[in-house]
C-alpha cells in the first residue's frame, strides 16, 4: 500500500478490516520498523493521514513489528483502539529481540488488546534462552543472486522487480524462518536438541497474569502458527481444547475463557465502525 489511500479504500472494499502498518523487519513509508532504518522517528506524516483514514473505514490498526517509538505514536494517534497481535511479556521472557514489547497497560487504557503468541522463545525465558543459542549457531542464509532495489522507478516495467524480490523472499522463508518445511520435523529436531518445549499450561499462565493485570477484555489468541521447533509442544490447528483445559485449570471463569479464544476479538470487529 505504501500510504495509498485509494489502494486503502479498495482493501476496505474487499472486505479487509485489520491490517499491519508495516511488513516484519522492514520500514516502510509509514512508520519505523523495530529491525528497519529510523527513518520517521517513529511515524511519518504519510502514516499519519493512513491511520485517520483506517479510523474513519473502520480497519483496525495493528501495531505489531513497529518500533517501540511507532507503536507508541500509533496509539497515541489513533482515536479507535488499536492491537499488537502477537507479543512478548516481558514479566515471563526478558527481551532478546529488541521488537518484542507488548506496551499491554497503554494499549488497555486506550480499549486496545494483545494477542499472545505461541513461540517458546516469547513464553518462557529457558527456552529464549535456548533459542538465542540456537541462532548464534544457525548459518546465514544464502544470498538470491540478484536482489532487488529497493526504490522502484515509475517507468519500468516490475515484472522484474517481483521476480527478484520472489527469489529473496524465498530464501529468507526457506533458511532464515524456516517456514518451507514441516513443523513436526522442526519440533523434531528442536526437541532432539534440547529445546526445553513449552506447553499449554505455560501459555494459560501469562493469559492469567494479563487478566489478573488489565482485566479479561483486553487479551486473546495470537499463536503465529506458522512454524514448529521450539513452540508449544505438539501442538497443531487441532489441539486448541488443550488451550481451554489450561485456561479452565487454572481457575478462570468460562466467561473469561470464552473472551481470550474469540470473542475479544469478535468484539473488537465489531466496534470497528465508520467514523
Amino acid at each position: 500500500m505504501e500510504g495509498d489511500i485509494e489502494v486503502l479504500r479498495l482493501f476496505y472494499r474487499l472486505g479487509v478490516r485489520m491490517i499491519q502498518l508495516r511488513r516484519h523487519d522492514t520500514t516502510n513509508s509509514l512508520v519505523d520498523a523495530y529491525a528497519g532504518e529510523a527513518k520517521w522517528s517513529g511515524i511519518s506524516a504519510r502514516g499519519r493521514a493512513v491511520i485517520q483514514e483506517m479510523n474513519r473505514l473502520g480497519i483496525i490498526i495493528d501495531i505489531s513489528h513497529s518500533s517501540e517509538l511507532a507503536t507508541r505514536q500509533v496509539i497515541q494517534a489513533s482515536q479507535a483502539p488499536v492491537v499488537n497481535s502477537l507479543v512478548r511479556l516481558q514479566h515471563f521472557a526478558k527481551v532478546i529481540w529488541k521488537h518484542q514489547y507488548s506496551l499491554i497497560d497503554t494499549l488497555a487504557l486506550r480499549q486496545g488488546m494483545i494477542g499472545l503468541h505461541s513461540a517458546g522463545h516469547i513464553i518462557s525465558q529457558k527456552a529464549a534462552d535456548w533459542s538465542a543459542a540456537q541462532d548464534r549457531l544457525k548459518p546465514r542464509a544464502p544470498k538470491a543472486k540478484h536482489a532487488p532495489e529497493p526504490f522502484r522507478p515509475a517507468n519500468r516495467e516490475y515484472g522484474d522487480y517481483i521476480a527478484k524480490l520472489d527469489e529473496e523472499m524465498r530464501l529468507r522463508w526457506v533458511y532464515r524462518w524456516n517456514y518451507g518445511r514441516p513443523w513436526r520435523e522442526l519440533q523434531r529436531e528442536a526437541s532432539e536438541a534440547g529445546a526445553p518445549l513449552v506447553t499449554p499450561e505455560e501459555w494459560a499462565e501469562q493469559i492469567q497474569y494479563v487478566v489478573k493485570r488489565v482485566g479479561a477484555d483486553h487479551i486473546g489468541l495470537g499463536l503465529g502458527l506458522m512454524a514448529g521447533g521450539n513452540w508449544l509442544r505438539d501442538f497443531d490447528a487441532t489441539r486448541y481444547p488443550r488451550l481451554t483445559e489450561a485456561m479452565l485449570a487454572r481457575g478462570m471463569a468460562p466467561d473469561v475463557v470464552r473472551k481470550v479464544l474469540g470473542e475479544n476479538w469478535l468484539r473488537l470487529l465489531d466496534e470497528a465502525r465508520v467514523r
